[in-house]
């Protein structure tokens, strides 16, 4: 009985073996959101930073006395 029961333990062994490797590794899939990319690099914010005006806070550009 000691027999059967460690064949039995090895082809399972085997048989979970072959399909876990057919199977494979899970492939990373692609991603799904856009890359983010910083304002320097992204044409449209430079494109529009020429035709927008600046906001500028009247505190700090107050002239000296």
């Amino acid at each position: 009985m000691g027999k059967a029961v460690l064949v039995a333990v090895v082809v399972t062994l085997l048989v979970f073996g072959f399909f876990w490797l057919r199977a494979g590794r899970p492939r990373p899939s692609a991603p799904t959101r856009e890359r983010v990319v910083g304002p320097d690099d992204d044409p449209d914010f430079l494109r529009d930073l020429g035709g927008r005006p600046r906001r500028r806070d009247t505190d700090d550009e107050s002239p000296p006395a």
